[in-house]
């Protein structure tokens, strides 16, 4: 197989998948001189004026299933991240000798720039925006994108050139990837997508990415509280920080001592800010304020950088966001809660009885986790969606509340604002996709978010 120019990909070049990142690898290609033929399952809305404007540009675009049949007469291809690697026609096209990469990989490979990468089943999102303020409180240029929002691919046209390449990165990004971000963090692992990866083994391989390919001059931060097998040993950076809550397992790295946040280097620890400074709430928020305070330092940031970043950071949308305040009740958006641990720390992090609204599209994964904290912490458990009748069980098995089934979110909002009394928390944590009802997470908390202002009456958050 022919080897690219300069570090461009050898042509002809496809891209499989025409989402967000596909598009912004169009994109890209196009401005080096490579016409890629794109490949995408379902037609293009006819007013799809990005497409358009592609197809302008001489990107050809071919439809459907079965004309994924022809990457095997392609050199390179570009896989969209949500796609199953496993999938016959990428199977077909690497035995005919085409080179299957991704957006991430080929950034990793390409960027001119440090590379900071994070990853993890939860809290990469939180972890991934405070790290790259804190760098920039630090008066460093950044770019913070990946799984984040705006597509990696398009900081390696960027001029001037950032100081740091700041990337939330998934395990579907992460799957093809042959090559490591210089600073790199692995914040959890637990059970998630597995209605892609084939196995929790090829999802956890997937992560491991983020570390394996590690070498001379590269950083690993991983969590001393939570260990994730194989990342000890996975890569070979120069150093291995960790951070965790308990200060007996962080040589170097973050920790808490005596209810502050302090971090450890080279014999000495350097008190950064106490706990309770933290606006947001949760211990999983505190752990997730120690690997940013990892990977800053790491990069160069001082500790009054990480401070007043940590002060000021008032989380992401769709993150234990509160949404209303009205009659005494508070409601909470946590959308993101996508799979069980994430409800579970949701549940832990929030005051109060809860009314919790649960379920949604299936992802393959284990709900009786659920169980002993819904009887806990859940005064009313509304459910809905195709896991709604799972949670439902592992609350009855665990003697926790019984399920309230609703027929869809706005539903389960309006009886969420009936059952609700004073002191009460009604929390959206599904525990479960949204793609039963939504196009992604974050449509459905601005769905609930506006369903509970128009229910819930006078109040504000």
């Amino acid at each position: 197989m022919r080897e690219g120019v300069e570090g461009l990909p050898a042509e002809p070049v496809a891209v499989v998948g025409m989402g967000v990142s596909g598009r912004a690898t169009a994109r890209h290609l196009l401005s080096h001189g490579i016409r890629p033929v794109a490949f995408d399952a379902r037609p293009p809305a006819p007013d799809d004026a990005d497409l358009q404007a592609l197809a302008a540009a001489g990107v050809e675009l071919r439809v459907g299933e079965e004309a994924m049949g022809a990457l095997g007469a392609f050199a390179t291809a570009f896989v969209t991240p949500g796609m199953r690697k496993d999938h016959p026609a990428l199977a077909a096209a690497v035995r005919a000798g085409c080179r299957l990469t991704g957006e991430i990989p080929y950034v990793l490979s390409r960027a001119r720039r440090p590379t900071l990468g994070i990853t993890g089943s939860a809290g990469k999102t939180t972890t991934t925006a405070l790290t790259a303020d804190i760098l920039r409180r630090a008066g460093m240029a950044v770019f913070a994108g990946g799984n984040l929002g705006v597509p990696a691919i398009a900081a390696l046209d960027l001029s001037p050139e950032p100081d740091w390449l700041v990337l939330e990165l998934s395990s579907f990004q992460l799957d093809l990837c042959r090559v490591s971000p210089r600073l790199a963090a692995l914040l959890n692992l637990a059970p998630n997508h597995l209605d892609v990866h084939p196995s929790m083994e090829d999802y956890r391989r997937a992560k491991l990415n983020i570390l394996r390919h590690q070498g001379e001059g590269d950083v690993a931060v991983i969590n001393a509280d939570q260990p994730v097998a194989g990342a000890e040993e996975a890569g070979r950076p120069d150093r291995r920080l960790r951070f965790g809550l308990d200060p007996s397992g962080v040589d170097e790295g973050a920790t808490v001592v005596g209810g502050r946040v302090v971090v450890r280097a080279g014999g000495r620890e350097e008190a950064v800010l106490p706990v309770d400074a933290i606006p947001l709430p949760g211990r999983h928020n505190v752990a997730n304020v120690l690997a940013a305070a990892a990977l800053a330092t790491a990069a160069g940031a001082p500790a009054a950088a990480v401070a007043e970043a940590v002060r000021s950071f008032r989380g992401v949308p769709h993150r234990l966001e509160l949404v209303h305040e009205a009659g005494g009740v508070r409601y909470v958006d946590d959308s993101i809660a996508t799979a069980p641990d994430r409800t579970i720390a949701a549940l832990e992090a929030v005051e109060g009885p809860v009314v919790l609204l649960a379920g949604g599209s299936d992802k393959g994964l284990d709900y009786s986790v659920l169980g002993p904290h819904l009887r806990a912490r859940v005064r009313v458990l509304l459910t809905m969606g195709p896991t709604g009748p799972a949670i439902a069980r592992a609350s009855a098995e665990a003697g926790g509340p019984p399920a309230i089934p609703c027929p869809d979110l706005e539903a389960a909002v309006r009886e969420a604002v009936a059952r609700a009394r004073p002191g009460d928390t009604v929390l959206l944590a599904p525990a479960s996709a949204s793609f039963d009802q939504f196009p992604g997470y974050a449509a459905r908390g601005d769905a609930f978010r506006r369903w509970v202002q128009a229910y819930a009456g006078e109040g504000g958050a």
